[in-house]
């Protein structure tokens, strides 16, 4: 799917919910088409939040994988060392 595709499909899934028969259209039942195009920015809006989560979930990915590459290189220096216990 291309993003134009993409796109529409985000808009014409956001439509059902626009109610694009605003003003004189009401009694005309007209269909105001700039009505209809404000889905495609509540559409860009679900998108921005869309790529704000999967930058969060990229960062949490690196931090991860450089967790995972710093196991092999743990020795027993790194280590805390036990307290030892008073009786």
């Amino acid at each position: 799917m291309t993003p134009k595709e993409k796109a529409i499909e985000l808009t014409l899934g956001i439509l059902p919910y626009a109610y694009c028969y605003m003003g004189s259209g009401m009694l005309t039942n007209d269909y105001d088409q700039r009505v209809a195009l404000d889905s495609a920015r509540m559409a860009a809006s679900n998108v921005l939040d869309s790529i704000a989560q999967v930058e969060q979930e990229a960062k949490l990915v690196a931090y991860w994988l450089a967790v995972k590459s710093e196991l092999p290189r743990i020795t027993f220096d790194d280590l805390p060392k036990p307290e030892k216990k008073q009786v």
